[in-house]
């Protein structure tokens, strides 16, 4: 049986995606999440972007295997069909200067954030682009906040949306640089190829994830430096403007991504 999945941006659903792996369908209309599935794989670490039919997985680690001294491996990328349902590894000319942190898809090329691999210590501000037809990364600017673990998604056909995150900053009472959550957000504009501000959540959240849906952007979940959020956050497009939903996620721990379906 073959599958097709359409990216409408007018859908009723969207499927979450936990680490865990198990899957639940959000329903824009309710705002309400329920259980949807389980997904069996032994890869973590990695992305995923739907182009036309295609996966496109990139970034990956397997569980079963600790060879990450294999650049083809760890960054190479395969292509899985939602029509054959079968997987093909996709040699690429140049490898990313960044290790997956999050991504996005814009007009058919796909956006890669993440900590410079000559760097351990860089912030995950870098952004590559993977050119589809050509099988070659490209540097991008970088943001302008510098935050790591943010939630990114495509904003408006030809920009991304990038919200909270975690930020490196000093304490003066310990003498020592910690990892802090934050609420900044930002608007890269591919056209003009630059980045700019725009209103800050109301909390601070990392490791939340994000998609448009009609004129909003919807941020689920994430974190702060207490505790896992069930919170639902609503950006309006035209006001610019973020508030927190009344319902809220049911109980996911960990999420990896969203699908708009």
């Amino acid at each position: 049986m073959k599958c097709t999945i359409t990216n409408n941006p007018q859908a009723e659903e969207v499927l979450i995606v936990s680490e865990s792996n198990d899957v639940f369908a959000y329903n824009i209309d309710t705002q309400i999440s329920r259980p949807f599935g389980v997904i069996k794989t032994n890869f973590y670490i990695f992305g995923c972007e739907r182009v036309d039919n295609d996966f496109f997985v990139f970034g990956k680690k397997d569980m079963n295997s600790s060879a990450d001294s294999d650049e083809d491996k760890i960054f190479g990328i395969d292509k899985f069909s939602l029509e054959s349902r079968k997987t093909k590894f996709c040699y690429t000319r140049s490898y990313p200067t960044n290790f997956y942190s999050c991504s996005a898809k814009v007009n058919n090329e796909i956006m890669v954030f993440g900590q410079n691999r000559e760097d351990n210590y860089d912030a995950s501000s870098g952004m590559t682009m993977y050119d589809l037809r050509e099988g070659l990364w490209t540097t991008l600017p970088t943001s302008i906040i510098g935050l790591d673990y943010c939630a990114v998604c495509q904003y408006n056909n030809t920009g991304i949306m990038k919200a909270g995150g975690q930020i490196e900053v000093f304490d003066e009472r310990f003498g020592v640089n910690i990892n802090e959550t934050n609420s900044g957000c930002e608007i890269f504009d591919t056209r003009a190829n630059s980045w700019r501000r725009t209103s800050d959540l109301p909390i601070p959240i990392q490791n939340a994830k994000c998609c448009q849906i009609k004129e909003t952007v919807v941020l689920f979940g994430g974190q702060n430096d207490e505790e896992i959020l069930q919170d639902i956050h609503t950006y309006n497009i035209a006001e610019e403007t973020w508030t927190r939903n009344d319902s809220e996620l049911c109980n996911i721990e960990d999420l990896h991504s969203v699908h708009l379906i």
